[in-house]
């Protein structure tokens, strides 16, 4: 039984950095594909979607977007079996709380990739903003994160209460 937790809790962690390093590149695939429809070959042939770019660029744009997902992942690590020996309210509240925070993560990372790789693929006037903007990812991810918790706990608070006032009636 110990074992679960251990195994499930360290998964997750891996998991969500792994996702951190893969989202950019699932992201440019699907912007080039729905884009691009005819350079379908073109698209999946990796070399040719980084013809122009240097690969420090690539390297440090995975750094970059992995920051938010391994701040997450320590936030999982940390949070995800702390409240066990206390009541089932507190063990409901943290995870749903921490599921809040993955869920905002990913949208707040996913935003920014769609709109940079919409914007650099077709060529946009505002390409250059939305790098600029990419910039200030790691920072909107974990404000997006800490709200996420917040609103999670929120949630699950709300929820008990109304479950407390079903079962007093």
């Amino acid at each position: 039984m110990r074992s679960e937790k251990f195994s499930g809790k360290y998964f997750l962690f891996f998991c969500t950095i792994a996702l951190g390093i893969i989202l950019p590149f699932a992201v440019l695939i699907i912007v080039q594909l729905i884009f691009n429809p005819n350079d379908i070959f073109k698209t999946l042939k990796f070399s040719s979607l980084f013809d122009n770019i240097n690969i420090f660029i690539i390297l440090a744009q995975i750094a970059w977007n992995d920051i938010p997902f391994i701040i997450l992942a320590f936030l999982i690590l940390s949070l995800w079996d702390k409240p066990i020996k206390q009541s089932s309210q507190a063990f409901f509240l943290h995870k749903t709380g921490v599921i809040g925070a993955i869920i905002a993560t990913i949208g707040i990372v996913l935003f920014f990739n769609i709109s940079i790789w919409v914007d650099v693929t077709l060529g946009l006037p505002g390409s250059s903003t939305s790098v600029i903007a990419y910039f200030y990812l790691p920072f909107y991810a974990f404000i997006s994160m800490m709200a996420g918790y917040l609103l999670g706990r929120f949630g699950s608070k709300l929820i008990l209460r109304i479950g407390k006032r079903m079962k007093r009636k």
